[in-house]
């Protein structure tokens, strides 16, 4: 953690403006990244994570720094112990694997310019087929498992493989992997894409694809050999008789393992209006704000807040055809929004917008620059950046989003997702 050492001066500034922020760490998919680390970002997809250090929850922009395609903004803050902000980056699908830069944090008042974490952005894999797609395997041989897709460099096999045996991957490429399996107890069981995931400095990033491999492990590579020795003839035997005719033991009957219940998750994406102190909101809702007509004037105009929207996805590999429902409620239980889903296609999904009775309102930008007179209604001489705009209280454009929301998938339980299933059909924000 780099320290920053200050004249006394400039330290009693500090008590009537923005503190100076310094970055303990960052979080990431569950990992905590040091500020010098390279926080990996996944390619077509909304990446949520958390700046943690004092003073950070200060912060009222973020910029991105050599990484087209990637677009962020803060969407929750905390201050106190632990401060942090929480980020929304989304990697458009063009980003380049691969490719390395750094998120910058802006504030309003900049003692010792800005604070930055650096990034790394990589392509998630996608698992098209696993060859064989069936077998009947034997505990305790080995067998070697061909895996083909796209950005398999990075595959690894998860804890799915523990209680089924000894699993590694052997060679990774880009299109093909080879793992390497050996059984340790006779079972049946189905691989899905919960048996593989990225590299840990990859942050585990859940390999796409709809693929399944039937297997069955039995105790020996004897039996269903279709072999069988004639007995012996009797004892004594010399005076002909026919010998017995030889006996064989029926091959097994083959059972498939039954697919594995779906599982429902909860989903958003976007941000939600919901004004800070002195309400200030989101800076990329100023973004494109017309210059103001005098420089110590500010830049004010009415914006349209994007939608938020939220559902459910499917994550596994089995098809749900039942109709359930997901709901948006507050944190009170009172009901936002209930939606019904007739069926969803494994690794399908389903969203919906937040219904709002209008999707504008009025905003200010305030610069450093800006007269006295406007920065004291919003707070002061420290008020830098975008504000929504102070409006009689009964203009239909001064409105915010609920403080707390909350979905719920599958409210009527109709849908059998197994004893693990049931625990993230609920998210709170």
């Amino acid at each position: 953690m780099v320290r920053r050492i200050l004249p006394l001066c400039v330290l009693a500034v500090l008590f009537a403006s923005p503190a100076l922020a310094i970055i303990d760490k960052v979080q990431a998919c569950g990992k905590d990244f040091s500020s010098t680390a390279r926080v990996p970002l996944i390619i077509g997809r909304t990446n949520t994570i958390k700046v943690f250090g004092g003073f950070v929850d200060t912060a009222n922009r973020i910029e991105d720094a050599g990484l087209p395609g990637v677009k962020g903004s803060i969407t929750a803050r905390s201050g106190g112990t632990g401060s942090n902000i929480t980020i929304e980056i989304n990697i458009a699908d063009s980003a380049k694997d691969g490719d390395e830069g750094e998120i910058r944090l802006r504030y309003p008042v900049e003692l010792a310019g800005f604070d930055k974490f650096k990034v790394k952005l990589f392509a998630p894999a996608k698992i098209t087929s696993v060859t064989p797609a069936s077998a009947v395997l034997v505990v305790g041989r080995e067998i070697v498992f061909t895996i083909r897709g796209n950005n398999l460099t990075r595959l690894t096999a998860t804890s799915a493989w523990d209680s089924r045996g000894n699993a590694r991957m052997i060679s990774t490429s880009a299109t093909e992997a080879r793992l390497r399996f050996v059984p340790e107890r006779v079972r049946e069981f189905n691989i899905t894409k919960s048996f593989f995931d990225t590299a840990p400095e990859f942050c585990f990033a859940m390999v796409e694809g709809n693929f399944e491999a039937a297997i069955t492990v039995r105790a020996d590579s004897s039996a269903g050999s279709g072999g069988g020795t004639a007995p012996p003839p009797p004892a004594g035997g010399g005076g002909g008789g026919t010998a017995p005719a030889p006996t064989r033991t029926p091959a097994p009957t083959r059972t498939t393992a039954p697919p594995p219940p779906p599982d429902l998750v909860a989903t958003k994406s976007g941000s939600l209006l919901r004004p800070g102190p002195n309400r200030q909101i989101d800076s990329s809702l100023c973004t494109n704000l017309p210059a103001p007509p005098r420089p110590d004037q500010a830049a004010t105009g009415t914006v349209t807040v994007p939608p938020f929207r939220w559902g459910v996805i499917n994550s596994s590999n089995t098809a749900v055809n039942t109709a359930f429902t997901v709901r948006l409620e507050t944190a009170t239980g009172q009901v936002v929004a209930t939606e019904t889903v007739n069926s969803l296609t494994a690794g399908g999904n389903q969203t919906f917008e937040m219904r709002r009775a209008t999707s504008q309102t009025k905003v200010i930008r305030i610069d450093a620059v800006t007269n006295a007179n406007t920065k004291a209604q919003y707070g002061g001489a420290s008020a830098i950046g975008c504000f929504q705009l102070i409006m009689d209280a009964s203009d239909p454009l001064n409105w915010k989003d609920p403080a707390s929301l909350k979905i719920k998938v599958d409210t009527g339980n109709t849908v059998n997702e197994g004893s693990g299933g049931e625990i993230n059909n609920e998210i709170s924000f």
